[in-house]
């Protein structure tokens, strides 16, 4: 517990206007910015930042480090209020801070964790990132976002192997989760598996018939396995479901030029340009 001076009726004071809950509270609260008590201050940031004062939050534990550099929770806080913002780089340098200082206090939960990952990502730090994704998972190994999003980060980072196992996982801990299914087949495309990707889109399929990406999906699957009748197969249902699709159409050409058919060919890309102005296929519509 920190010593402070601040009269109880200070602080309770501080407490009483966090509760109110409305606007006619910041301008007090700001003002308990500049109170000599440190605890007062503290929690006026607090309030303010309950009320939606992110800038006031963060001027606030500013002043409170300036008085004490080693405040753990000060740190953590910080990085919470830089999140708001959209300053993740100064955040991250926040929640280091903390939890060089603690780590209980400045990683203490998945969350913490996940919300490290996420900032390590979007700084294009894809492998430190993947090591925060570990250890949110020792605090909650049975959680299928986690390994969802484990499977995403591996995916970005071209480890397609591991990725599909990850996209497994979170499938098997929660099997409504269509998406890990699907993205489980991405993975085993992309790692060249391509009899266990139509497993996987086939697994969607059979609960959601009418889902045109993954029939999309399912035929690119079939093309890069040579096996033209079954990729064309998908293709044409991706159109019975929706006509207006042009990139059905555009693998429909590219099959097609596949074989030497470049009259037909043209004739499917001219569709999809119709479709898509702005379509690839003008490309080879020209060529």
């Amino acid at each position: 517990v920190l010593a402070d001076d601040a009269p109880r009726g200070r602080i309770l004071a501080v407490r009483a206007l966090g509760r109110i809950g409305s606007r006619k509270a910041v301008a007090p609260l700001l003002a308990l910015l500049e109170d000599p008590s440190y605890l007062v201050r503290y929690q006026a940031r607090e309030a303010l930042d309950a009320l939606g004062q992110v800038e006031g939050a963060l001027a606030c534990f500013d002043r409170a480090l300036t008085l004490r550099k080693d405040y753990e929770l000060a740190w953590n806080n910080r990085g919470n209020a830089l999140m708001k913002l959209g300053r993740e780089g100064e955040a991250l340098k926040a929640f280091d801070a903390a939890y060089q200082l603690s780590p209980k206090v400045g990683v203490e939960s998945e969350e913490k964790w996940e919300e490290r990952a996420e900032l390590l990502r979007k700084q294009g730090k894809l492998e430190e990132a993947l090591v925060c994704l570990h250890k949110a998972q020792r605090v909650e190994p049975d959680n299928p976002a986690l390994w969802k999003e484990k499977g995403q980060l591996q995916f970005q980072m071209e480890l397609y192997g591991d990725a599909a196992e990850s996209f497994h996982k979170a499938m098997e801990l929660d099997p409504t989760d269509l998406e890990s299914l699907r993205m489980r087949g991405q993975a085993y495309h992309r790692n060249k598996e391509y009899g266990k990707a139509v497993e996987s889109y086939d697994g969607v399929l059979a609960r959601e018939p009418q889902d045109k990406d993954t029939w999309l999906l399912k035929g690119d699957a079939y093309r890069d396995m040579g096996m033209v009748k079954e990729a064309n197969d998908a293709y044409d249902m991706v159109v019975e479901i929706d006509g207006d699709n042009a990139e059905a159409w555009y693998r429909k050409g590219l099959m097609l030029a596949g074989r030497g058919k470049w009259g037909a060919a043209i004739q499917f890309y001219n569709t999809a340009i119709q479709l898509d102005d702005g379509h690839e296929a003008r490309g080879w519509a020209r060529a």
